[in-house]
């Protein structure tokens, strides 16, 4: 088994004929534990046959709140950043953890991800919070409560907003902004559904008006 913590880089190495030219995990797991957002693990500029960067014929799992970069790789074959290959290769990426997948190329399949007989890759959502109730989620009605990809991003409840984006882009925000007083502190509200959230009003889910009131209150 094999363990990568903060701050390791594998760059510029080369399996020209074999699997995993930054690093290959065959045979045991691969844990990259990261403790910190501020942290991060880079495997970039290698090359291999299969598998540029990573090659995994066997669990990997990714932890932490850290990110994960595989980059500028290349493989001959199949797999330019990541090649699973054979149904023990499960790669996991758990919650909270960043991969970061980009720049990579292969020559026949895959330039980012390559999976072949049986591979997996897996990312864990984050939980579902308390501001979207069971009975919100896939509701029909668009819940911004539910727009986390905890929640399923309210099970597509509020797809029409970004297939009609293009068009509502070019209209003037006209959302009703909703604000109270509550112990001498202004609070703002989304109003309506699905208020201020669209594209005209750039996804601002409180308005302009809450914003301009803040920035003055702020100055003050």
């Amino acid at each position: 088994m094999l363990t990568l913590v903060d701050g390791v880089a594998i760059r510029h190495c080369k399996a020209l004929e074999g699997k995993g030219g930054g690093l290959l995990a065959a045979g045991g797991a691969l844990t990259i534990a990261i403790t910190n957002n501020l942290n991060h693990v880079v495997v970039e500029k290698n090359r291999a046959k299969n598998g540029g960067g990573v090659s995994y014929l066997s669990p990997v799992h990714l932890h932490g709140a850290g990110k994960t970069l595989i980059s500028l790789n290349g493989a001959n074959q199949n797999g330019g950043g990541l090649f699973g290959f054979s149904s023990f290769a499960k790669l996991q990426v758990g919650q909270g953890h960043k991969l970061w997948i980009e720049d990579n190329i292969a020559d026949n399949d895959g330039g980012g991800i390559a999976l072949v007989q049986g591979a997996r890759f897996t990312v864990i959502s984050s939980e579902c919070g308390s501001d979207c109730a069971k009975e919100m989620n896939g509701n029909g009605i668009c819940d911004l409560g539910c727009m986390t990809s905890g929640c399923n991003w309210d099970s597509g409840d509020c797809n029409y907003l970004f297939e009609e984006a293009g068009s509502d882009a070019q209209k003037p925000c006209t959302c009703l902004t909703m604000f109270y007083f509550a112990s001498n502190r202004l609070v703002c509200q989304p109003r309506g559904d699905p208020g201020c959230f669209r594209a005209s009003c750039d996804w601002n889910p409180y308005g302009d008006v809450c914003d301009y009131v803040f920035k003055n209150l702020a100055v003050r």
